[in-house]
């Protein structure tokens, strides 16, 4: 069955955190999901497509806790546009325009994911995730099968967020290769800094 296509349908999913808990300000972060009907589409019940992201993020979020001491919690899943129907281009600041529209504010991170492969010109390659460089909240990432690697999109692109450049070291997770790596290396005092736990 095809959910129908609409600019934001709100999918009704539990968080992650239960309903009697408040999470902690100091350690965890709020990440919110905006997802593309086309990967949705992918998965025959809903179980299985909340299943896949929440093991997304908690792969993500175990490597980012042991570096960082801070956890990612799910904040929200919702259903967006059709990203090819909405842009005939696989420039990603065009969906990064799309997404600031979109962002209400809420949870520290917003992640825009999505079966479409964005093409950086500036290198002539395809790139597995975009974060914004107007702004401290916003990727966008691409869809893959295999959790780890699109866990390490997502740390990678978080690590921009939070005020980490590349790494020339393909042992860290900054690395333009990531490797499936563990650790910030260089960059984790810089990303502590800006998103680690506040005293």
């Amino acid at each position: 069955m095809r959910i129908p296509v609409v600019l934001i349908t709100t999918l009704l999913v539990a968080s992650l955190a239960t309903a009697h808990e408040k999470p902690d300000k100091n350690t965890t972060l709020i990440v919110n999901l905006i997802v593309d009907p086309e990967i949705r589409e992918k998965f025959d019940r809903e179980s299985e497509f909340v299943s896949y992201l929440n093991e997304l993020l908690s792969r993500a979020s175990l490597i980012f806790n042991a570096e960082i001491g801070r956890h990612f919690e799910l904040g929200s899943i919702k259903i967006g546009t059709r990203a090819k129907d909405r842009y005939k281009t696989e420039e990603p600041e065009f969906f990064m325009s799309w997404l600031r529209r979109q962002d209400d504010g809420r949870g520290r991170f917003v992640i825009f994911f999505t079966n479409t492969a964005f093409f950086d010109r500036d290198h002539a390659r395809l790139l597995g995730g975009y974060s914004d460089p107007n702004g401290n909240r916003l990727l966008l990432v691409e869809y893959a099968f295999e959790t780890q690697r699109v866990a390490m999109v997502i740390l990678h692109h978080i690590g921009h967020l939070c005020g980490a450049g590349h790494s020339e070291d393909p042992p860290s997770i900054m690395s333009r290769t990531r490797n499936n790596s563990i650790s910030f290396k260089e960059h984790k005092e810089v990303i502590q800094k800006n998103c680690g736990k506040k005293n």
